[in-house]
């Protein structure tokens, strides 16, 4: 029996590859955010996930940053 996040009640995880295609970069611009400690993620095993409020905090950031 699979068992969807949504029906458990959790928030969906996403991927390196999942955010190189929301945020329309590289995945070496993704790995390079993770190195430089602004995207913060999950380690599940030895992959790395990520929720939407860690994409949020990046999103912020990086507004924050363009406009000083």
């Amino acid at each position: 029996m699979e068992m969807r996040a949504e029906a458990l009640g959790l928030e969906p995880l996403f991927t390196i590859k999942d955010l190189d295609t929301y945020l329309q970069v590289s995945t070496t611009t993704v790995y390079r955010l993770i190195k430089d400690g602004v995207l913060t993620g999950t380690r599940i095993g030895q992959s790395l996930r990520f929720t939407r409020k860690n994409i949020e905090d990046l999103v912020e950031l990086c507004v924050v940053c363009a406009n000083q």
